[in-house]
């Protein structure tokens, strides 16, 4: 549930921050085009974005990366595999 309300909230942020710096809308929507079905290429985006923006590390995706949960789909590209302790019910 994280998961997609994360990238919801990247599919807002993203357009908002290069609208913000003046960049037409059709050069936005072109570009977005390019990523929208791919979250990893949009979080990348997303954190770019932020640093560019605030001048800073953007740091909420730092725990997840570090410690994915085993049904994660980032998990399951890194060939991550859920041990005894790391089973559904344990979130």
């Amino acid at each position: 549930m994280f998961t997609s309300s994360i990238e919801r909230f990247h599919e807002f942020a993203i357009p908002c921050f290069l609208l913000h710096d003046s960049v037409p809308e059709a050069q936005v929507t072109a570009a977005w085009s390019e990523v929208k079905n791919q979250s990893e290429r949009q979080l990348g985006a997303f954190i770019f974005l932020w640093l560019s923006e605030f001048e800073e590390k953007h740091l909420s995706h730092a725990t997840e990366r570090t410690h994915p949960r085993p049904d994660s789909g980032a998990a399951t590209r890194q060939g991550y595999r859920a041990g005894a302790s790391h089973t559904h019910g344990d979130r």
